[in-house]
């Protein structure tokens, strides 16, 4: 009996770890999303990072949210300081063009965003980057197996 009770007990515990799942318009923690819009048709192409480690892509020629493979913890703990504590909350980069690439943190009702692709202001090396890191790693996790 006392075999059995354990066991039971261990599963519970296994299956009560496992990730939440959430999407984009349920998630109420710490969010970081990244992408591009406009050009000729108007596109918004972006990914949606939270920090338990799900990844979304949006497209809008598909209108859909699309799960991705979830990121490691290592990196999502990595890239979320590196927003932080590369100084980007104090940035201030609203810089909209005919193809506009933008980053923002969101946690809760608060949001900070950086975005730029016009000509009236530079945009410090590191910030395209971060950019580009998210973007090359964003785009290396495939839709996710459900």
């Amino acid at each position: 009996m006392f075999r059995i009770t354990t066991i039971i007990c261990l599963l519970a515990g296994i299956c009560s770890c496992k990730t939440q799942n959430y999407t984009p318009e349920s998630f109420e923690g710490q969010m970081l999303v990244f992408g591009n819009e406009g050009g000729f048709a108007g596109t918004v192409n972006e990914y949606y990072l939270f920090e338990n480690g799900q990844l979304f892509h949006f497209n809008s020629r598909s209108t859909t949210k699309i799960k991705c493979q979830d990121l490691d913890k290592k990196t999502v703990d990595q890239v979320f300081s590196n927003f932080k504590n590369l100084g980007f909350f104090e940035m201030e980069l609203d810089d909209p063009g005919n193809l506009t690439n933008y980053l923002r943190m969101e946690s809760g009702e608060e949001k900070h965003e950086l975005k730029w692709g016009g000509v009236n202001e530079e945009v410090a090396p590191i910030v395209k980057q971060y950019y580009n890191n998210l973007m090359r790693i964003a785009k290396t996790k495939t839709v996710a197996k459900e």
